[in-house]
Parts: C-alpha cells; structure tokens; sequence
C-alpha cells in the first residue's frame, strides 16, 4: 500500500459515507495498518479480521 491506494481508500470511504453507506476494510498486514495510523486516518475505517 502507497500514498496511491491510501488516497483510493478514503475516497472510497467518503463516496460510501455520502451515499448512506459503510466502508469495511479487511484488516492488512501490520505494515498496511501502521500506515494507516502514521497518517491518521485509522479511526475513520471500520476494519474487520
């Protein structure tokens, strides 16, 4: 996961909240999931195991 697929990620996730949805993500490696916190936006995702 880059800068790229993190922007993909929060799109998605605006686009879904916008249309009354939820976003889940697959919870990644602890990598993919560290970057999510370094960028501060681990809290606006659900993850599921």
């Amino acid at each position: 996961m880059d800068s790229s697929g993190l922007k993909l990620m929060i799109r998605a996730g605006q686009s879904a909240q916008a249309n009354g949805h939820r976003l889940a993500l697959r919870r990644g490696s602890p990598q993919v999931q560290r970057l999510f916190e370094l960028t501060g936006v681990l809290d606006g995702f659900t993850f599921e195991d």
